[in-house]
């Protein structure tokens, strides 16, 4: 997990504790894959229909999901400002793409804003809080933690700030290149 990009909008410490959260996720998902050997290296998307045949039970989702979502949120920015221009093909410009990210993100009370494409293609913003079934049909390409602990030691009160900073620095070309 890099995350000297998330070092431009976060500090050293406030990362750390994300990394330590993140390392306790990893250690429950490795005890459930231990205990359950058929849900090993598999997505939640498949554990999902995995559940539907009854072979394994839907109530390991929520760990996964969340354990998935931080991987995601540690690989999702990037260092350098660099321009996309193939994002016109979903929005008018790059600054467009920005915008409705943030607009979408300042209406999160609590979990993480996901980007991902749909199935015809077209990429698409969800959040965690309303859409834990965006994973059930595909994984996100993208992930921003918008929960008030990924930004109070940082930013305090200023969440706007740090959604700012944050989507300034997505990893357009991520989704660019599925």
């Amino acid at each position: 997990m890099d995350s000297s990009a998330m070092e431009l909008f976060l500090s050293k410490d406030n990362i750390s504790k994300h990394r330590e959260y993140t390392e306790t996720l990893r250690c429950k998902h490795s005890v459930m894959e231990k205990s359950i050997p058929e849900i090993a290296g598999k997505t939640p998307l498949e554990i999902y229909r995995m559940s539907l045949k009854r072979s394994v039970k839907c109530e390991i989702l929520p760990l996964l999901i969340n354990y998935h979502s931080h991987l995601t949120f540690f690989d999702s920015f990037a260092k350098n400002d660099v321009r996309h221009p193939a994002i016109k093909r979903y929005f008018s410009s790059e600054d467009d793409f920005c915008y409705r990210a943030l607009e979408y993100a300042k209406g999160i009370e609590y979990g993480f804003l996901y980007v991902y494409k749909d199935r015809r293609g077209n990429i698409k913003f969800a959040s965690s809080g309303e859409n834990n079934g965006m994973y059930l049909t595909t994984m996100p390409l993208l992930a921003l933690d918008v929960c008030e602990h990924a930004y109070f030691a940082d930013y305090g009160y200023r969440k706007e700030e740090y959604l700012k900073a944050a989507v300034a620095r997505l990893d357009i070309a991520k989704l660019l290149s599925e």
